[in-house]
C-alpha cells in the first residue's frame, strides 16, 4: 500500500510538474512582446509557435500579464463599450471583462482558431454577482473549452484595489468545473 501511495504521489507531482511546464514556451514568449497594435503583437506571440494550443497560451498569458483590470470603468453604471475594443484596450492597457474576453477573441482570429465570446454570471464566494461576465469559449485540439482572462489576471481585493496574480487555473479550464463559478447566459 505504502509502494502505490508513493507511486501516486509521483505520478501526481511529474503531472503538476509537466502542466506547468507544457506552455513554458509560450508564456516566455508572451512576457517578452510589446506593443500597441493588436496586429503587431498577434505576429510577434506567434511567429515561433507551431500549435493552436500554444497560440492560445500566448494570448491568454500576454493579456493577463499586460492588461491591467480598469476597476473605475467596472463601477460605472453606464459603461463605456468603446473603452472595451481590442485596439482600445491596447493604448490604455486596461479594460473590463468584456474588454479582456474581446482582445483574446480578436487574437484568435487572427490566427484562425474557433472562438466565441460568452456572458453569464458569475459566481464568488458563494455569491452570484448580477452584474454580469463575459469569458471565450475556444475550440482547441476539436475540443470547445471555456477560457477567462479577466480571472486569469488577479482580482479586486475587499478595499476596491485590482491586484495583479497570474493563474493557469481559467485558461482551457474543465468545462464541468468551470461551471461551479461561470453561468452562461445561453
Amino acid at each position: 500500500m505504502k509502494q502505490i501511495l508513493s507511486l501516486l504521489i509521483i505520478l501526481l507531482s511529474f503531472q503538476q510538474a509537466y502542466s506547468q511546464n507544457k506552455y513554458a514556451d509560450a508564456d516566455s514568449v508572451a512576457l517578452l512582446v510589446k506593443g500597441d497594435d493588436v496586429a503587431e503583437i498577434h505576429q510577434q506571440l506567434t511567429e515561433n509557435l507551431i500549435t493552436n494550443e500554444e497560440k492560445v497560451r500566448a494570448f491568454y498569458s500576454w493579456i493577463t500579464h499586460h492588461i491591467q483590470y480598469d476597476v473605475a470603468e467596472s463601477l460605472r453604471a453606464e459603461k463605456v463599450y468603446a473603452k472595451q475594443d481590442p485596439q482600445q484596450v491596447l493604448k490604455s492597457k486596461k479594460a473590463i471583462c468584456h474588454g479582456y474576453s474581446s482582445l483574446f477573441l480578436r487574437f484568435c482570429e487572427l490566427s484562425g482558431i474557433p472562438c466565441y465570446l460568452v456572458s453569464g454570471y458569475t459566481r464568488l464566494d458563494g455569491k452570484y454577482d448580477a452584474a454580469g461576465h463575459t469569458w471565450n469559449m475556444v475550440n482547441v485540439n476539436s475540443k470547445w473549452q471555456p477560457v477567462d482572462a479577466t480571472w486569469g489576471a488577479g482580482g479586486v481585493d475587499s478595499r476596491g484595489k485590482y491586484i495583479k496574480a497570474f493563474t493557469g487555473k481559467y485558461f482551457l479550464a474543465d468545462p464541468v468545473n468551470f461551471l461551479y463559478d461561470h453561468y452562461p447566459f445561453d
